[in-house]
């Protein structure tokens, strides 16, 4: 019998089919998508988390400013600016903005910005808007009005951070840095100086540069010819070169060079204990052992350049910051000068913390190390007692960015500020260089007191000894006080803090004509025993007299003194 050919069903292979898969995948896409829209999105999970991440911030730098507004207000429900300052002062993460000067005011808290008005209404900027942490639209090159950009640039030398205070130059330009200190803008035509001038090192220090730089300055001297030599009363010639703890210069090339500090035995000694080795003079080095009336001495210095204990630089350092000052007021066409005297950090209150950081004799010697810092700052007690080495570091520490540096006044610079607040401000060459008693602090001149945290100390005449002294403190000013220096009705001179009174001030450069004397950098050549100029007064204490804003001697005597300084910034 014949088979039958039966055919087998044949085996298939179980799976998805390539429709089956595409559909799978479009509908995980489409989950994944719904996933990503709820956790991502204008109204996603994460977004609203780091929302509310947003507001609790905001919220914080805001609270920690409301509550401080609250306890500061007075009976009538009004903010009491001073009670306000007292109580931000402990108050973390302000960076900006503090101490307030009027309402309404901005400060910035934890990275945002937290506005006060005058009501007393707390608001945080955007009440919810942007993190700090987002990336900052670029800063906007800030605008001056009543300048001419090609004779003076003070947007191109300011410090990174800074904010502009004062915009317009016919009241005097103010910034304030990241530091809360205030610098004033000092125009120096650059029509005034000789054109296309070419640097090896725009910047920095360069030997090749220096008959440039030298042209500049003779320039410069000619423009503030009024003031370059001083009060002509005073008999002293001043010039920008270092100089040794004891006057002591050094023109880079003789091997000699005079001592010109040596004027009694006990000089004799502390020199010779100096430098080791003194000779009697230059042509006939043969080794001085003992003091002779009439005698030049001289000293082997090229091993002693790095003494920073008279101008409080080395001999590098002073050529190389006097050549970088001027090539920064050749390119930008002036300078930054501190608002106010130097003040010591802390004291810009009136509570009794403060008042006892201010300096009241000389036995208390500054450690730069341990000091506290300087700021030119309103309200502040200023420095005095200070050597003008120890004013020197203490005004290149306020510098407030990298690429500038801060340092005393050079002669030149002085004289510049001179001839600046004789071209813009209403005073004449007569109220600067010659009786500057209508705008300054002095003991026969009226002035009003219109700050409110304004401190002060007296000083006295003791006819027996014929000095001058300190009170033991300094005070906050009674009403009474005020009234009675805006009168003149007391007998004792007064050291004021700073910018206690509006009439000390011109382009809102305060006590430049009294108060205390200021350091410069200068050597001053006519006086052998004190090598040191200051500025700003003729006697003992600004306050105690009425001279003009030129410049004096009495370096050697700083710690006997009452003498402050005020900073530059280039």
């Amino acid at each position: 019998m014949e088979k039958l050919n039966v055919k087998t069903k044949p085996k298939t292979n179980k799976g998805i089919t390539l429709i089956a898969l595409v559909i799978t995948i479009i509908v995980l896409l489409i989950l994944a998508a719904v996933s990503i829209a709820t956790l991502t999105g204008d109204n996603g999970i994460l977004t609203k988390a780091q929302t509310a991440q947003k507001l609790t911030k905001q919220e914080t730098a805001k609270e920690k400013i409301q509550v401080e507004v609250l306890g500061s207000l007075d009976n009538s429900g009004n903010i009491d600016l001073n009670e306000l300052n007292e109580n931000l002062k402990n108050v973390e993460g302000i960076t900006k903005g503090y101490p307030i000067e009027e309402l309404p005011a901005e400060l910035t808290v934890d990275g945002y910005t937290v506005k006060i008005e005058k009501s007393g209404k707390v608001t945080v900027e955007g009440e919810g808007g942007t993190d700090p942490t987002d990336t900052p639209e670029p800063p906007k090159e800030p605008t001056f009005e009543h300048i001419d950009t090609a004779e003076t640039n003070p947007a191109g030398s300011m410090p990174i951070g800074a904010t502009v205070v004062e915009s317009d130059a016919n009241n005097g330009i103010v910034i304030r840095d990241e530091n809360g200190n205030e610098w004033v803008w000092i125009e120096v035509p650059k029509s005034e100086m000789p054109k296309n001038i070419k640097f090896v090192n725009e910047t920095g220090y360069s030997e090749d540069d220096q008959a440039n730089c030298d042209s500049i300055t003779a320039a410069l001297k000619t423009y503030a010819a009024p003031y370059t030599q001083g009060d002509a009363s005073q008999s002293y010639n001043w010039t920008d070169e270092w100089y040794d703890k004891f006057g002591t210069t050094y023109d880079g090339k003789n091997e000699y060079s005079k001592v010109t500090y040596i004027t009694s035995n006990s000089y004799f000694t502390e020199a010779k204990e100096y430098y080791g080795t003194i000779y009697k003079n230059n042509t006939e080095p043969e080794e001085a052992t003992s003091y002779e009336k009439g005698t030049t001495y001289y000293a082997k210095i090229t091993e002693k350049l790095n003494d920073t204990s008279g101008c409080g630089l080395t001999y590098n350092e002073y050529k190389e910051t006097y050549q970088k000052m001027i090539k920064s007021v050749y390119k930008n066409g002036g300078f930054w000068i501190g608002r106010y005297e130097a003040g010591i950090e802390g004291t810009t209150g009136t509570d009794e913390a403060s008042l006892k950081l201010g300096r009241i004799s000389s036995s208390a010697r500054i450690d730069i190390s341990t000091s506290p810092k300087a700021i030119s700052q309103k309200d502040a007690i200023p420095y005095n007692f200070v050597t003008c080495s120890e004013a020197q570091k203490l005004a290149n520490e306020m510098t407030p960015d990298s690429s500038k540096t801060s340092s005393l006044l050079f002669g030149i610079q002085w004289d510049l500020v001179c001839k600046y607040l004789e071209v813009k401000s209403n005073l004449n060459e007569l109220d600067i260089n010659t009786d500057s008693q209508k705008w300054g602090n002095y003991y026969n001149v009226e002035i009003p007191i219109e700050s409110s945290n304004a401190k002060s100390a007296y000083v006295y005449y003791n006819n027996s000894d014929k000095n001058y002294y300190f009170s033991n403190e300094w005070r906050k000013m009674t009403e009474a006080t005020k009234q009675a220096i805006t009168d003149r009705t007391v007998e004792n001179c007064i050291l004021l803090s700073t910018g206690a009174s509006e009439t000390t001030k011109k382009l809102n450069i305060y006590d430049l004509a009294g108060n205390e004397w200021e350091w410069t950098l200068e050597h001053a050549t006519a006086d052998t025993n004190y090598p040191c100029s200051t500025g700003g007064g003729s006697f003992s204490n600004d306050s105690c007299d009425y001279p003009a804003s030129g410049r004096n001697t009495y370096g050697r005597a700083a710690a006997n003194y009452n003498k402050s300084f005020r900073p530059a910034l280039y």
